[in-house]
């Protein structure tokens, strides 16, 4: 009965309170009003409603004019809570968990009291049940068994909460779908309620409905252990010790919950709990933070006891459109209009703001950067810094949209600076860095090597050792080159500070001068002829060690000569000598013909006495084994028996070719001879 009347009590001044009172709706910003963006963009504020309507919804607008007014079709809806949905007595969520209240004179069976304790919690911004530390008093604990949660030496840890304490607990508005069990690897969201049982064991029934009608998730934690004596202490005590305090730590954000409570003339009966005081990090002395719960002594902490600004937090997704473009303003409105309340208007900001740098990275000593600035954000403004650069002067910090700075360099290679790049709008900052390498850039190369070879030869051209990358204007990229052709030969070359420096030469090619060996005349054994080279070559080798431009030989085999030409070009030929048949029949025949059209040596023929020498074959074949001439039935020294260098109607290419000859001697004796001659211009 008295529980009854209590009720129809409260329910009156509910329903006087709604009758007398205009509806007021209040905005709170809860987050900060300018937003650096991060691409997900939320504002979060807090709405205060009281004396409205049953059935009224609190509609929400947005516009970019403060003095707007939704009533008068001005602004946008983002948004509506129904006004039954915004709690009469709540609190404002910390980032950290925060105890707001404790059961200390738990309900049960005689002697168990210490079983059915428990803590109610917020849980900031999330927490991992295993990071969850409490901290009760020490003058309330003694024992392995009553130590700390997750704290100490020998902590008590958490359990999955019994099936039963949670059976339980689901009744009225707690069900499912907000109340659930968390274990030792269970993380607990942001904005939730928590309740942990100090014991392993819970044998009081307690209903929490008035926690699970905040539209807030309900966690229950239990500890592992089975307490022997109470985590929290009732007996009444003014003197020093009169203050008890309980510690809530999340370990990981390292941050923490203190919550004192006084003994003096407390109450000492079950139901008895402790609540934080608005404003106050703890309950208040004097006995005023200590309550008891008069309509039911068992049943728990209502959350209507709580005594605390009503509000309710609400989320606005911005989109990205609002990027930098000022303020905009919220305000809240009934519907249906009912007297027409329009609350305090919030403002808001979303500012994009990000830095781009662009110029060049690399410049010589004594010259200027060139590093443009800018952002997304028209209303950005840019500053820098500067690190590094311990030998390069005229780089300072600044600010505006250029750099350009005049830098010089006092050492041999090379150094850089870095400025790091500021943007900044409302307090929002993006930064960028960007290096800039000073090069000392005085090189230079000079190619080195022969700038003319003979034909057939080839020669080594040097850009110079020491520098970072070469390019040769034939395509090459080493140090040197082996050149073959004649022409004009550049490199480019970059050194190890970044400088460049080029060069060319023009490289000729000496061709190579028409030389052999001029026989003489045939010899029988005893006898001796002449052979001689053409004039004007120097530095004359004969294979017989003689240094003059003609010898004279008295045996049969082969003989060689090697010269200078008048550019230096190295020469040789060589020439096969053989004996006469004796007597009058004599023949012989030379190594090489040039035929140029000069008329000298221009054609191949057997040299000898006609009337002694029958040329009954003479077959000449290239380098392939293809014939590329023959003649039968002639005589020695007729040009129109001897091959005259044309092949298929063209000259034929400068090559040695292999001979074979067939000769008759007068005295009927048939002679064959093979060697090979060389075509030369």
């Amino acid at each position: 009965m008295r529980n009854y009347f209590a009720l129809v009590f409260l329910l009156f001044i509910a329903g006087f309170t709604a009758v007398l009172a205009d509806p007021v709706i209040s905005l709170t910003p809860v987050s900060s009003s300018v937003i650096c963006s991060t691409g997900n963009d939320t504002l979060l504020y807090a709405v205060t409603a009281s004396g409205l309507p049953a059935n009224t919804n609190v509609v929400i607008y947005q516009s970019s004019d403060s003095l707007f007014n939704p009533y008068n079709g001005e602004g946008d809806s983002i948004g509506y809570i129904p006004g039954n949905a915004i709690p009469q007595d709540t609190f404002n969520f910390s980032s950290c968990v925060k105890i707001l209240g404790i059961l200390i004179d738990a309900c049960g069976a005689v002697g168990l009291e210490q079983r059915n304790e428990y803590i109610i919690l917020t849980s900031g911004n999330g927490i991992k049940v295993s990071n969850l530390a409490i901290d009760f008093s020490s003058q309330n604990n003694s024992g392995s068994a009553n130590a700390d949660i997750n704290l100490g030496a020998t902590p008590c840890g958490y359990k999955i909460p019994s099936p039963t304490l949670i059976a339980s607990l689901q009744n009225g508005s707690c069900n499912s779908s907000n109340l659930f069990a968390a274990g030792p690897n269970d993380s607990i969201p942001a904005d939730a309620v928590i309740i942990v049982f100090t014991s392993d064991s819970v044998d009081a029934s307690y209903n929490i409905n008035g926690l699970c009608n905040l539209n807030r998730p309900v966690y229950i934690l239990q500890s592992s252990c089975l307490r022997t004596i109470g985590a929290f202490t009732n007996a009444s005590n003014c003197g020093v010790s009169r203050y008890r305090t309980t510690t809530a730590t999340d370990k990981n954000q390292n941050c923490s919950s203190d919550f004192t409570y006084d003994l003096c003339s407390i109450f000492n009966k079950d139901g008895t709990y402790a609540i934080r005081q608005p404003g106050l990090d703890t309950a208040s002395v004097g006995n005023n933070g200590i309550r008891r719960n008069l309509v039911d002594s068992c049943g728990g902490l209502d959350y209507s006891q709580f005594n605390f600004t009503a509000d309710t937090i609400l989320k606005f997704r911005i989109p990205l459109a609002y990027c930098n473009t000022g303020y905009h303003y919220l305000k809240a409105i009934t519907n249906p209009y009912a007297t027409q309340p329009l609350s305090n208007a919030i403002d808001f900001k979303l500012v994009c703001n990000d830095v781009d740098a662009i110029g060049s990275t690399t410049i010589c000593s004594s010259n200027a950067t060139n590093i443009t600035i800018s952002s997304i954000d028209p209303n950005a403004s840019f500053s820098w810094t500067v690190s590094g650069g311990t030998l390069i002067s005229g780089a300072s910090s600044g600010s505006g949209n250029q750099i350009a700075q005049l830098l010089t360099y006092s050492g041999d290679t090379k150094d850089s600076v870095t400025y790091t790049i500021i943007s900044s709008d409302a307090g929002c900052t993006a930064t960028k860095q960007i290096t800039v390498v000073v090069n000392n850039c005085a090189c230079s190369t000079v190619i080195t090597g022969n700038t003319a070879f003979c034909q057939g030869d080839s020669i080594v051209l040097d850009a110079g050792a020491g520098f970072s990358f070469y390019t040769w204007s034939n395509g090459e990229n080493t140090q040197t080159i082996t050149v073959k052709q004649p022409g004009r030969y550049e490199v480019t070359v970059i050194g190890q500070n970044e400088c460049v420096a080029k060069d060319s030469v023009d490289v000729e090619v000496s061709p190579l001068p028409e030389f052999y060996i001029i026989p003489g005349n045939l010899f029988c054994p005893g006898g001796q002829t002449t052979l001689s080279i053409p004039s004007g070559f120097s530095s004359v080798l004969w294979s017989s060690s003689e240094t003059s431009d003609s010898i004279i030989v008295s045996n049969e085999g082969s003989y060689s000569v090697s010269a200078q030409s008048t550019d230096g070009c190295p020469v040789s030929a060589a020439i096969d000598v053989l004996y006469a048949s004796c007597g009058d029949k004599d023949l012989w025949i030379p190594n090489a013909f040039s035929p140029n059209g000069d008329g000298i040596n221009d054609v191949f023929m057997v040299r000898g006495n006609p009337s002694t020498v029958t040329i009954e074959k003479m077959v000449i074949y290239n380098r392939l084994g293809n014939k590329v001439f023959e003649s039968n039935n002639g005589l020695p020294n007729d040009t129109a028996a001897g091959w005259d260098g044309q092949y298929k109607g063209q000259l034929a290419q400068v090559d040695s070719y292999a001979y074979y000859v067939l000769v008759k001697l007068a005295n009927g004796i048939k002679k064959e001879i093979k060697g090979s001659l060389t075509l030369i211009q």
